[in-house]
């Protein structure tokens, strides 16, 4: 082996070792946030009459908004485009076989 390439391994391996501590570094700092959204949610999921307001929100948004971009996704150009190579995959795969 060459030196360029024995540089080359050692400069991969540094950059995955410290992508892994990077990576185990980012999960303790946020697992405060995670144990904050989860009690929130517990407290607004299971007495709606503590936030009436906020309720009636997320209950708007999960019946009116969420179905809105549901359907604005599928109707889409990229989806549409997903969607017809799939069919055309399944309708060929067959005669490939």
């Amino acid at each position: 082996m060459d030196p360029i390439s024995i540089e080359k391994i050692r400069a991969m391996r540094k950059y995955r070792r410290n992508r892994k501590q990077q990576q185990l570094l980012l999960l303790p700092a946020l697992a405060p946030y995670l144990v904050a959204t989860c009690a929130v949610l517990c407290l607004l999921l299971t007495s709606p009459a503590w936030f009436p307001g906020v309720c009636s929100l997320l209950v708007s948004f999960l019946l009116t908004t969420l179905p809105d971009l549901a359907i604005a996704f599928l109707l889409s150009p990229k989806c549409l485009f997903v969607v017809g190579n799939l069919i055309v995959a399944f309708l060929l795969s067959p005669k490939c076989l």
